[in-house]
């Protein structure tokens, strides 16, 4: 995970990971969730440099993508980066496609997700009860447009995008559904 103390041994590390058979190196951001320091988290600009260094790497290496991507909080429609995560993006995965258990048993929609996401526990219920109760993971499984907040609201990619990362969103605004670190939306704020 990037931070602000970590974010220029980025280049360091393709250097020792460069040569290494059999890895796929997936880069994301560092969230809140835990001790974490607020003031460690990487600024919009340093978020976009982050895009820029996984695009620079998947070009240089001989297997592109297959080394690099960014993780799910990595991104979205950019015009001027390439998808950096390895598939289209169609709204946070969270609960639709992915579900994280936790080590005392907790299930949520990723493991990035904080408790407040926690939709219930494999010590008391199967996962596989848990995954198909229809209330489940409701922030994602029940979107409506009605829920995007902020730039998201009015933005062109808003009907796929979903208000990008679901953690992300909540960790920067305390809302889901209005990601801020968004490649659109940082070039778009660029161009005023």
């Amino acid at each position: 995970s990037v931070h602000k103390l970590n974010i220029k041994e980025l280049p360091i590390l393709r250097d020792i990971l460069f040569d290494k058979e059999n890895l796929h190196w997936k880069i994301q951001i560092t969230d809140v969730e835990g001790r974490f320091p607020k003031k460690y988290l990487v600024s919009e600009e340093e978020f976009y440099w982050v895009g820029e260094f996984i695009a620079s790497t998947q070009k240089q290496h001989p297997k592109g993508e297959k080394f690099v991507t960014g993780a799910h909080d990595m991104g979205y429609h950019s015009s001027i980066l390439p998808n950096l995560l390895g598939f289209e993006w169609n709204g946070c995965p969270a609960g639709i496609s992915i579900l994280a258990i936790r080590s005392n048993g907790d299930v949520s929609g990723c493991a990035s997700l904080g408790p407040r996401f926690n939709e219930g526990n494999i010590r008391e219920r199967s996962v596989v009860d848990i995954w198909n109760d229809p209330n489940a993971f409701a922030y994602n499984r029940k979107f409506k447009m009605e829920d995007l907040k902020g730039y998201c609201k009015r933005c062109r990619y808003a009907k796929s995008c979903k208000g990008g990362c679901t953690e992300t969103s909540y960790m920067a605004t305390g809302h889901i559904h209005c990601d801020p670190y968004c490649f659109h939306r940082i070039e778009q704020q660029r161009k005023t």
